[in-house]
Parts: structure tokens; C-alpha cells; sequence
């Protein structure tokens, strides 16, 4: 353990450049001509509506398989009360992926709302 320790800053700092231990890495300069993604609020807005839309996504899909796995449960549980527990919980756990995904597409409303002043 106290070889790596003493091995990996030399390791790491074999990556940075330079001459040696401790040498100072080339300044790189920002760019001065290239704009970002983001130039205003619109921007903003179309970038956050995209992520939402995505993460709404997302949600969906695991709440229909969180559907799905719980009837699956509840059809193979046998009257086991574990299996018919869990079924339950999976349940609840679509729901609350449904939710989440619900919220997502009022979200971006509601930063038009706050970023515009509207």
C-alpha cells in the first residue's frame, strides 16, 4: 500500500508534461472566437426542455417495465406473501416513475416562468 502511494504521483504527474516531477504543465489558452451551446435564455430553455424530455423518457420506459415485473410477480407469487410484497412495492415504484416523468414535462415551464419573468 505504501508503494502505491509513493508510485502513483509520479505516475500522474508523468501525464501532465513537462521535464520532470513537479513541472509545471503548458498554459493552454481559452478559445476567444467559439461561442458556446448556451448564448441566451432561449438557449437555456431549449437545453433544459431537451435534458426533461429525455429524463421523461427515461421514466416511462422504467415505469412500464416496473409495471410489467410487478405482474409478473403477482402472477408467479402463488399466494406467497414475499412475492405478493414486492409485487406491491414494484408497483408503487411505477407510480412513482410516473410521477417523476409527469413533473418532468411541467418542469420546463416553470424555469420559462422564473428565467423570462412572465
Amino acid at each position: 500500500m505504501a508503494l502505491i502511494m509513493v508510485v502513483a504521483p509520479l505516475v500522474a504527474s508523468a501525464q501532465i508534461g513537462g521535464s520532470g516531477v513537479g513541472a509545471s504543465p503548458a498554459f493552454i489558452p481559452p478559445p476567444t472566437n467559439q461561442s458556446g451551446p448556451i448564448t441566451s435564455v432561449g438557449t437555456t430553455i431549449d437545453l433544459v426542455q431537451t435534458i426533461l424530455g429525455w429524463v421523461a423518457t427515461l421514466f416511462w420506459i422504467g415505469a412500464v417495465i416496473a409495471f410489467f415485473y410487478a405482474g409478473f410477480l403477482y402472477l408467479t407469487s402463488a399466494g406467497e406473501p414475499e412475492k405478493v410484497q414486492k409485487a406491491s412495492h414494484m408497483v408503487l415504484y411505477g407510480a412513482i416513475a410516473v410521477a417523476v416523468g409527469l413533473m418532468a414535462y411541467g418542469f420546463p415551464a416553470l424555469v420559462n416562468n422564473f428565467l423570462l419573468r412572465r
